[in-house]
């Protein structure tokens, strides 16, 4: 099993913050890694939502159910894609300068040929998520 934990202050609400996570139809606007991203369905307490990544010629799609609790937190459990297990927890924390946003990610691929495919590709995409979502809050809601 492997995980992810990173964390960043931002000048933003967490409000804000939760809503440009939450706005998963927006990703490939700006993730360069996302090449498709779609809302299979929604709900008041959950989401079910598809994403496919690709970098050079490695391609993956998975689901995930995604239960937010806004602003403070947006949690996803895998549905079904490469990974045996996926579960992800984004929290978003108010501060007196913004807010602080975490990512912890838990993840395991469904067999070794799968881990040692895409194993690479999905750390570096995950360990630039954050950061991401950071530079995302920039351009929508303008330089702090």
């Amino acid at each position: 099993m492997s995980e992810i934990h990173q964390s960043t202050s931002v000048a933003y609400s967490a409000a804000q913050m939760f809503e440009l996570v939450n706005n998963v139809e927006a990703y490939p606007a700006f993730l360069p890694w996302c090449d498709a991203a779609l809302v299979l369905s929604r709900s008041a307490s959950t989401s079910r939502v598809r994403i496919s990544v690709r970098k050079g010629v490695l391609k993956y799609t998975f689901t995930t159910d995604n239960y937010p609790q806004a602003p403070c937190q947006l949690e996803l459990r895998l549905v079904d894609g490469p990974f045996k297990q996926l579960n992800g927890l984004w929290r978003f924390i108010d501060n007196a300068l913004g807010s602080r946003v975490s990512l912890d990610l838990r993840f395991e691929f469904s067999n070794r040929v799968v881990a040692a495919t895409l194993s690479p590709l999905f750390k570096a995409v995950t360990s630039s998520m954050v950061e991401a979502f950071k530079q995302r809050a920039t351009v929508v809601y303008g330089p702090h």
